[in-house]
């Protein structure tokens, strides 16, 4: 939203873009559009990010370095835990770095990927971010019909991860899965990726509303919106419907996501812009 907000919004709303500025900068934000990373990538990615960044370091001979580096979030240059705090890395090294066995980083590992091949197989590549963003919460419903756990219960098995050493394999998978996607948020963190794709969503559709307004005069009315003429425009990416555009008053016009796509974090602000016809 920042870059959106601080670059591309007021070069749109720039009076000296020429017809072919415009139609250029509509074709930059449609390849923005089709290179985000999908959501079941992102998920996918984690997996492998956790076996390189998370284990294999601690499993390793002495001064292994992961392909590609260290990354900061993991740890700091000595290879020790980063200290911010702020990252759901962080909490997770925290967790897998109880104990200094190494049966123990082993057993950790077993249970944490078979978590995320869990998550990769109910959020596959051909869904939409808003229909993986479900499945990934019916996966957590799933497992806490399976193991009912009354408020004290779930509050151990978020905050005293060493506890799943008492439990069987299954048992520890569901624990993890139930921390790592539900206790952690981890899933409005992933929902907050899509937060990008609408955003340029919106801002392709201001730039074509603009595009449109210079070579005909006057914005495209409410109603023209709705038509399929403009349906590729107003795509939501999250859920692959229409968004929500509302022209609040002559001119000046709100964006919204699709309201099937609950999953985009409610604190974001929507998204506006004015698009006046010229005058005559």
């Amino acid at each position: 939203m920042l870059a959106v907000e601080l670059g591309i919004r007021p070069l749109i709303e720039s009076e000296d873009l020429s017809e072919r500025d415009l139609r250029a900068l509509v074709d930059d934000l449609s390849r923005l559009l089709e290179t985000e990373p999908a959501l079941p990538d992102t998920v996918n990615g984690e997996r492998e990010v956790l076996g390189l960044q998370g284990f294999l370091p601690f499993l390793k001979e002495p001064g292994w370095v992961p392909p590609g580096g260290v990354d900061p979030l993991w740890r700091r240059e000595d290879g020790t835990l980063s200290d911010d705090g702020a990252t759901l890395a962080d909490k997770v090294l925290n967790w897998i770095n109880h104990g200094a066995v190494l049966a123990d980083k082993v057993r950790n590992w077993i249970i944490y990927d078979a978590v995320y091949r869990r998550s990769s197989q109910a959020c596959t590549a051909e869904m939409r971010p808003s229909e993986c963003l479900d499945a990934l919460d019916r996966l957590v419903r799933d497992v806490k019909t399976a193991y009912p756990l009354s408020d004290r219960e779930m509050t151990r098995w978020c905050q005293e991860i060493e506890h799943d050493r008492e439990w069987d394999r299954e048992t520890a998978i569901a624990h993890r899965l139930v921390c790592l996607l539900d206790c952690s948020r981890h899933l409005r963190m992933l929902a907050g990726t899509a937060r990008v794709p609408f955003y340029l969503a919106a801002a392709r559709l201001q730039a074509r509303m603009s595009l449109e307004r210079l070579r005909t005069g006057r914005c495209p009315p409410a109603v023209d919106l709705l038509s399929s003429g403009w349906a590729q425009w107003t795509l939501d990416p999250l859920t692959g419907r229409p968004m929500q555009v509302v022209e609040e008053a002559p001119g000046l016009w709100l964006v919204q996501p699709d309201p099937a796509g609950h999953w985009l974090p409610p604190y974001e602000e929507p998204y506006r812009f004015a698009c006046l016809d010229q005058p005559r």
